[in-house]
């Protein structure tokens, strides 16, 4: 598939995966979790998560255009 034409290369279906999985979190944080402290960890994973999230699939699309097997090196 080029890469112009997967999913991932448009930026708001990124963001949307991102946010889709952090309100997921939040949901279960306020409306499953009792523990107060746990409750706001829970939504602060969901922050990270929604920032994390359309980064790493931005750098996936940025590999797949260049051809690049590994980010490590």
């Amino acid at each position: 598939m080029n890469p112009q034409e997967h999913p991932f290369a448009n930026p708001n279906i990124r963001i949307l995966i991102g946010l889709s999985g952090a309100l997921v979190l939040v949901f279960i944080a306020f409306f499953v979790v009792e523990d107060t402290l746990l409750r706001w960890l829970i939504v602060a994973i969901a922050a990270v998560d929604a920032v994390a999230t359309p980064y790493i699939l931005k750098l996936t699309v940025e590999n797949a255009e260049t051809g690049e097997e590994s980010v490590a090196q």
